[in-house]
């Protein structure tokens, strides 16, 4: 009776109906969508202040963010970052250094410190 009780859990069983599985739609090919009143979408006005891109792109792609511009170590860490191929293991180790980086000079100009405010 024990080995019964679980096969009454709905969605159980890897081998279960496709129509029931959530991943399913994932190994379909995706359908082409139609509708979009452009080719490209609007380009974004250049910010004040420079913006990092792939060394592939010939230009900035039409959205971009602008919410934490490059600033400090950490800045100079991506740029240098930006700088490499992005198939190099090098750009991914700079970047994740760069977020360290940037961790630490946001809790030293006034953050917050291990959860604790500098009082």
């Amino acid at each position: 009776m024990a080995d019964q009780e679980h096969t009454k859990i709905p969605g159980w069983g890897v081998d279960g109906d496709p129509r029931d599985r959530p991943g399913v739609p994932m190994h379909q090919k995706p359908k082409v969508r139609t509708g979009a009143h452009w080719k490209e979408p609007e380009r974004q006005p250049p910010p004040g202040f420079p913006v990092l891109k792939r060394v592939e792109l010939d230009e900035l792609t039409p959205t971009f963010g602008t919410a934490a511009p490059p600033k400090g170590l950490s800045g100079l860490l991506r740029r240098v970052a930006y700088d490499i191929p992005e198939h190099r293991v090098r750009h991914v180790l700079l970047l994740l250094m760069a977020d360290r980086v940037d961790v630490v000079e946001s809790r030293l100009s006034g953050g917050r410190w291990f959860g604790r405010s500098r009082e």
